[in-house]
């Protein structure tokens, strides 16, 4: 049996977990041999977390097993047995696998899973840094760009984040200078793009604000930007830009320069490095197809622009 006292090894391939001190930061990730040489297999310890956790998925090649990604820890988990098994680094995923035999494509999907797991929950403490940013007060010393919307379609927001959050207080606000914010976008309108950037919280972006504001509100007409979009703002003292990010390219693609990284720091077996990063390349690839295919869209019957009104 399977010592449940023992916590996972750390995050797939990255830093310290803000949720686990016992975790080793990614500099240590070198001994980890040592750190797994009494079990490889660690159960799953309990998460209070809202981040995502995915749906588990059936293992081919060994009979009754599942795997999913745990974004909420950052790392693959198997269920096997009515048990569920965190596999918290790459090393975990091999031993694993050469003890239940499992094919080499069910290896690239555990390790696919894992760096999905991991950029999961990176993106959420990215996004949760940004909602800290976002819900300061509006002091003279946190300046905003944009105007305010009007008020039904602030409304509309409110009751959009809502939908969302069930019992928690939403909230929308105005950029600040100098902030940056990533998220997916929650309501056009006629005079603002409403981006969520945190569980019940959005940021209104003034089009008149934005230096490519009216290619925006072209690529809005021509419904290429939309609720679901995922986009990206930077403003400066003044003004801004926003810009539409492919999600599966971009974020496979930062995936694998991250990964790539922290191999040549850290892998000094020139072909130990080659072949994990023949995994990542896989893996990437694989998550850029499912991601494409997977990408979110609005919520049936939700709507996707605000009533036009006189400007």
């Amino acid at each position: 049996m399977i010592d449940s006292s023992k916590q996972p090894h750390g995050p797939m391939l990255r830093g310290v977990r803000d949720d686990a001190s016992d975790v080793q930061p990614l500099s240590t990730l070198d001994t980890r041999a040592e750190a797994i040489a009494s079990s490889t297999e660690t159960a799953v310890p309990e998460a209070a977390s809202e981040r995502p956790i995915g749906p588990f998925s059936r293992m081919e090649s060994v009979s009754d097993v599942f795997m999913r990604a745990n974004g909420a820890n950052g790392f693959v988990e198997v269920q096997q047995e009515g048990q569920i098994i965190a596999l918290s680094d790459l090393a975990a995923i091999n031993d694993w696998s050469e003890h239940h035999d499992a094919s080499p494509l069910d290896r690239e999907r555990l390790v696919a899973l894992g760096i999905q797991a991991t950029h999961t929950l990176h993106a959420s403490h990215q996004q949760e840094k940004t909602m800290e940013a976002a819900s300061q007060n509006t002091q003279a010393t946190a300046r905003r760009i944009g105007e305010n919307m009007p008020k039904p379609d602030w409304q509309m927001s409110i009751d959009l984040l809502k939908a969302r959050a069930p019992g928690e207080r939403a909230s929308v606000y105005i950029p600040k200078a100098g902030a940056e914010y990533g998220g997916q976008v929650l309501l056009v309108t006629d005079t603002h793009i409403v981006q969520r950037v945190g569980k019940s919280t959005a940021i209104a972006h003034d089009l008149n604000a934005l230096e490519n504001g009216r290619p925006l509100s072209d690529a809005i007409d021509a419904g290429q930007i939309k609720p679901g979009t995922h986009m990206k703002f930077q403003y400066g003292d003044d003004r801004g830009t926003g810009t539409a990010i492919p999600f599966n390219q971009k974020r496979s693609e930062e995936i694998k320069a991250e990964m790539t990284a922290w191999a040549k720091e850290h892998i000094t077996n020139a072909k130990g490095r080659e072949t994990f990063l023949k995994h990542v390349d896989a893996a990437t690839k694989n998550m850029a197809q499912s991601v494409s295919k997977e990408r979110p869209q609005a919520p049936q019957g939700a709507p996707t622009r605000a009533p036009q009104r006189d400007r």
